[in-house]
């Protein structure tokens, strides 16, 4: 499958998803004009989850809508489960999840399907026996960016068809475990959390995520040197990587996703502003990268 080097993340259709959040959840007319001008402008996937509240069901009504059912490919994941089923219900699990979200989703097949944690690898046979049915076309896994040990182990699985990972200019740890094992295996890789949830896009870190403001600093200090937005340094650092496939991007209005298609069409930093990145931008913790590990806010 061909999949746009831009692909819509549509968590804030269903939630109030992220950091730097300040509209909350757009509506349904808003969601189908954003769909409509992603696939008018070469966008031709979307990633959503049965997890992300409403976001199935409103993205089933915006491609009915527009004519769009079956046109644009969709990634969607399974429904986390607890660790001490036994792979009997795990089996049940998976088809209830999958197929929920087909009748959400209005569609009768997932282009992608993945297991939202690296820790269900043990299932993936059980999800692959659903590509066999014809009901999703490939399938894979989104790592949770705690670490990424097993990925060598997955990469190489004839069972695993694509990866999601989380990267970003801040978070290089995939870079030196995972995309030359990607490409070697010819293994389309997903980014997510290009703008860490919007943190990376904002000049000043919220208080309970004060660690990370040294590095915002220096983002916004390279960025500003060379005349650039923040989220162009961020996004266009992404697309100099070899092995990225998209960039997995969300947006809660139409204008976050024009200027999304507008850097993406620009196409990757030039080699110098990109190695001062690797040289300017330190390596963090998992603790400060991974959002599902921060300290409560207040």
């Amino acid at each position: 499958m061909e999949f746009s080097h831009l692909m819509l993340g549509t968590a804030q259709f269903g939630v109030n998803y992220g950091v730097a959040n300040r509209t909350g959840k757009p509506s349904q007319q808003q969601v189908n004009d954003i769909i409509s001008y992603a696939w008018g402008n070469g966008v031709n996937c979307l990633d959503t989850a049965s997890s992300y509240g409403e976001s199935e069901m409103v993205i089933g009504k915006a491609l009915e809508d527009l004519g769009l059912l079956g046109q644009m490919q969709i990634v969607s994941k399974v429904a986390h489960f607890a660790d001490d089923l036994s792979l009997a219900a795990v089996k049940e699990h998976i088809h209830k999840s999958v197929f929920g979200s087909l009748e959400r989703l209005k569609v009768d097949y997932l282009d992608v399907c993945l297991f939202h944690h690296e820790k269900y690898f043990f299932a993936i046979d059980l999800l692959h026996e659903l590509k066999e049915q014809g009901v999703v076309k490939s399938v894979g896994l989104s790592f949770t960016g705690t670490d990424f040990d097993d990925a060598a182990k997955v990469l190489s699985s004839p069972l695993i068809d694509v990866v999601q990972v989380p990267g970003s200019l801040l978070d290089r740890r995939f870079e030196n475990a995972g995309f030359a094992l990607a490409r070697e295996y010819a293994k389309p890789v997903f980014v997510r959390s290009v703008y860490l949830q919007g943190l990376l896009v904002q000049e000043t870190a919220p208080p309970h995520l004060a660690a990370l403001q040294p590095s915002i600093d220096t983002i916004g200090k390279i960025a500003r040197r060379h005349h650039l937005s923040r989220e162009a340094l961020c996004a266009r650092y992404m697309l100099g990587l070899g092995g990225v496939t998209s960039l997995l991007m969300g947006v809660e209005t139409l204008e976050q996703l024009k200027e999304n298609v507008a850097i993406v069409r620009q196409g990757a930093l030039p080699l110098e502003i990109h190695r001062q990145i690797t040289y300017e931008v330190p390596l963090l913790s998992a603790q400060l990268l991974c959002p599902h590990m921060w300290p409560k806010q207040g």
